[in-house]
């Protein structure tokens, strides 16, 4: 993954749990290009799915950005930890979100404090009304 002049990003990724090659418009916000160790694709997969595909105004929104961390981390323990075991288990989203911040230079800016967003994520959700247990 490399951010091109002109701010595209562009991914190519030949992996048991990824094929894709694409460009994305990259942030209209000068975020920044994106970073990640090669040594875990799984987290290129993850963050490129639920992350670097949304709008620039979704990036900006904190509290939504927290709901697609939340539906990244489903993602990872349902799909992946089924496919590749060996994956490190993590007990919730929050420290599945503090991981993906402190190994992604891309996340960093978007979430600079994941514990006090974490915390304004949570009051968030406790307001929306659902129904069941």
């Amino acid at each position: 993954l490399s951010c091109r002049p002109g701010g595209y990003w562009t991914v190519q990724r030949s992996s048991p749990l990824t094929s894709y090659s694409t460009a994305q418009p990259g942030s209209a916000s000068g975020l920044g290009c994106y970073s990640m160790p090669e040594d875990e694709p799984w987290e290129e997969e993850v963050l490129f799915k639920f992350v670097l595909t949304l709008p620039p105004a979704l990036l900006q929104d904190r509290v939504q950005l927290m709901f697609h961390m939340e539906r990244a981390w489903w993602y990872y323990e349902d799909t992946l930890r089924t496919a590749k075991p060996h994956l490190p288990h993590y007990n919730n989203y929050s420290s599945f979100t503090s991981m993906m911040v402190s190994k992604c230079d891309f996340l960093k800016p978007l979430l600079p404090d994941p514990a006090s967003i974490l915390k304004e994520f949570r009051a968030f959700k406790l307001k929306i009304p659902v129904f069941g247990a």
